[in-house]
Order: structure tokens, then sequence, then C-alpha cells
């Protein structure tokens, strides 16, 4: 840290290093308190910025997370573990646009960046720039590969579909990238059976025949009229986490097909996550355990191919 000899206190160390450790209500509010007396001394601070941005994203205050992100890239420029853990932010408060707006400043020209009129964001720093005529879709970040993608054309698929297809089948490549890669064949229609590879899991998928299984609009159906009213907060997290994993999981579903069940299930896991020991783990039905097994694996899996 520049100008700054020491060292965050352990539990802050052990969020930046496990990014699925959880601390106590007590631990989260010290390291707040740390974090932010450490920001306002050094606020270009990289690691400084980046504890607490996540933590911020983990305690749930994603408007706060986002700006201090945005200031950190008006005043440093790019990062891209900044822009990681952003990307989750962004997820979070459902504006993406903002996010590919955000990617488009590092990969824009001058000239066209001139022309753009992006009232949404505040202008950032350009790392590179690309351009699709000689785009290798495969060293592209993942950031990079977003992007390339909301911006396809009928034309440049029919250029990329192989390297698509290929991508697609790679068991290391980024879920996100897949789910958006497999967004894009749909729009377009093609009807090709594609083989996907994704959590252990494979199958052969059509775009144009593709039947959604709509688990979420059900799920949300049947916990809203208790828990919009008793506990808001808690719902929105509900919501948020599903949707996040759903994405990832995407074109799979969740099996068994049963909104009871994985609605249970995650309400257990987001009252775990903030310390609700309201539920006892003896208590737990072994079809709800499996679920929640399922739930970590996901979890496990989103966290290692953040954006």
């Amino acid at each position: 840290m520049k100008g700054n000899s020491n060292l965050p206190p352990a539990f802050i160390l052990k969020i930046m290093e496990e990014r699925n450790a959880t601390l106590s209500t007590k631990e989260q509010e010290e390291a707040l308190q740390y974090l932010y007396v450490q920001h306002e001394l050094y606020p270009c601070e990289t690691t400084i910025n980046h504890a607490l941005i996540r933590l911020l994203n983990q305690c749930g205050n994603y408007e706060q997370a986002k700006m201090i992100g945005e200031q950190y890239l008006t005043m440093s420029g790019y990062n891209q573990d900044i822009l990681s853990e952003l990307a989750n932010v962004y997820q979070n408060l459902n504006v993406m646009d903002q996010y590919f707006a955000l990617i488009r400043q590092y990969t824009t020209d001058d000239e066209t960046q001139e022309k753009e009129e992006e009232t949404n964001i505040i202008p950032f720093p350009k790392k590179m720039i690309f351009q699709k005529a000689n785009v290798d879709f495969q060293e592209l970040s993942s950031h990079e590969q977003l992007l390339f993608l909301k911006e396809m054309s009928r034309e440049d698929l029919t250029i990329y579909q192989d390297s698509f297809y290929t991508f697609l089948k790679d068991q290391y490549a980024s879920p996100f990238v897949k789910s958006a890669i497999f967004e894009v064949l749909q729009e377009y229609q093609i009807d090709d059976d594609i083989q996907i590879t994704k959590l252990d899991l494979e199958g052969f998928f059509n775009p144009k025949t593709y039947k959604p299984s709509y688990l979420l609009e059900r799920v949300e159906n049947e916990f809203a009229p208790v828990l919009e009213n008793e506990n808001p907060v808690l719902f929105k997290q509900f919501l948020q986490i599903m949707q996040h994993h759903y994405f990832i999981m995407y074109p799979f579903s969740f099996t068994p097909d049963s909104a009871s069940l994985w609605g249970e299930s995650y309400l257990i896991w987001v009252k775990e996550m903030y310390g609700d020991d309201d539920v006892h783990q003896g208590d737990i039905k072994p079809e709800i355990q499996k679920c929640l097994d399922f739930i970590r694996k996901i979890e496990e899996y989103g966290q290692n191919y953040l954006l």
C-alpha cells in the first residue's frame, strides 16, 4: 500500500483470499470501518478499493460499491480486478447495459467515441482497441467477449459461429460468456444441435427450438406474496442470487423442475448467508439438502469464473 505500512486485519485478508468466506456482523462492521478510513487516506490504492467493493457487494450495498468502483476507474484507469468485482455489482443492480458501456470505453477508438453519446456513465480511460474484422475471440478477455457479443451483427455471427461452437464445448471457458453466446444464437434463430458443457454437465441444445422452464418466474410468483411484505430486503437478495445462478447455468435447467423445492432451498441459503439460524441442519429434508449442495457447487463454480 502506497504510504501505508500496516497490513489489513486478518479477516479482510480472508475475504480477499477466499471469496466465499463469510464474516460475522461484527467483523463486517469492523472491516467496513477500517476500509472506509483507508479509502479516505489512499483513494487510489487498488487493494483498498478492491476489498471495499467486494465487501460492499457481499453486504448488498451495491450502489455504494458501484460509486466507489467508478471513482477508482476515473482516477486510476483500467484495472481488471476492479472491473471483475464490478461485474457482480452491475448484475445485482440489473444495469448490465451500463457495464457494457463502461467496457466500451476501453475498446472504442477516439474518433468513434467522440461520435457516440454515452449518457449513462462517466467517461473512463481506455485500455485497448479491437476491430471485429480481425478479432481472435478466444484471445479476448471475458469483459471484451461480452461486449463483442452484445454488438454482434448477423454477418459477424457467420464468421465466428464455428469459434463459438468450440468455445461452448470448452469445459474451462467462462460460463457467463457461454450463456451470452447461446442468447446470441437464439436471437438469430440458429437451428443446430449444439454441444455445451458447464458445471460438470453436458448436453445438446438447439437455440431455435429451446423452451425455457420459467422456473424463476414460478418461484417469484409462489414466494412473493409472503416474502415481499414480511422481508423485502431478503426477498430481493433471494431473487438476485437465483437470477445470478440461473444465468451461470443457462441453458441448463434446475433439476427437479420444482419451484417450491428450489425456492425453499434458496431461501435457506440466503438466510444462512446472513447468519439467520432459524433453520437447524438437523431439520433440513434430504431433498432440500441435495439442492443446497448443488447451490453451493454453482456458487463456487461461478466464483472461479468471475468476469
